[in-house]
């Protein structure tokens, strides 16, 4: 049913279910349980959901997964799960199952050197120009992709590029 809305996301589940397949065939106390068959000993209260679930995010851990995927097969679990009438408390899950936070780089801006290295690299006559463009003026993309002929006065120097309020 994940797959009627997009495909990608069904795909996305798939995979982590074949994770979780793989994890409870690692997992010496779990081996012969079946992605299927481990919903009925939760039922059961055989299996603590949320012990089964840390469990599953160190698995992938070890897997050397990024972050942002093991919190998307941990979501497609959750909801494999409570497709199937287990109640998954968000408050226990937080509390009792533990991800790893995301840090994400922070991102630096080009120096001169990179600048002059992509130009020369670049061979296309149109990019080339957008690119000068760019680094001349400090205008994004969109803004520069919008511009027009009346837009850049070329009678004052420098050049003065004038960029419409509804793109900025």
């Amino acid at each position: 049913s994940i797959g009627r809305n997009s495909s990608n996301t069904e795909h996305l589940y798939n995979i982590g279910l074949v994770h979780f397949d793989r994890f409870l065939k690692s997992n010496d106390t779990l081996s012969h349980l079946a992605p299927d068959t481990v919903i009925q000993a939760i039922q059961k209260q055989q299996i603590n959901v949320y012990e089964l679930l840390d469990q599953f995010v160190s698995y992938l851990l070890t897997k050397n997964l990024s972050i942002p995927s093991v919190k998307l097969y941990i979501a497609a679990i959750r909801s494999y799960l409570e497709f199937y009438d287990i109640d998954i408390v968000s408050s226990k899950f937080r509390r009792r199952v533990k991800i790893p936070k995301h840090y994400r780089d922070d991102e630096l801006p080009l120096d001169i050197s990179d600048i002059r290295n992509l130009i020369i690299q670049c061979h296309n006559k149109r990019l080339k120009t957008l690119l000068l463009v760019l680094v001349s003026s400090g205008v994004r993309v969109m803004e520069a992709c919008t511009l027009r002929t009346k837009d850049v006065d070329f009678s004052i120097s420098p050049t003065k590029i004038y960029i419409r309020k509804e793109f900025s």
